[in-house]
């Protein structure tokens, strides 16, 4: 049975990027998702009063 080591400093960058680069992910996403919602609605209801008026 071996003894586990402590994480060397490149393990430890490499992890650091990988969790980086999946909260940008995440986010990204999230904001994106958010926004989209917010310009559905209103692009939805500047077409209804483009389609309402005379």
């Amino acid at each position: 049975m071996t003894i586990p080591r402590e994480p060397t400093g490149r393990a430890v960058g490499v992890w650091g990027v990988a969790v980086a680069v999946y909260l940008i992910a995440f986010f990204h996403r999230t904001s994106l998702g958010v926004a989209a919602l917010d310009a559905q609605d209103r692009f939805a209801r500047a077409r209804t009063r483009r389609l309402t008026r005379p």
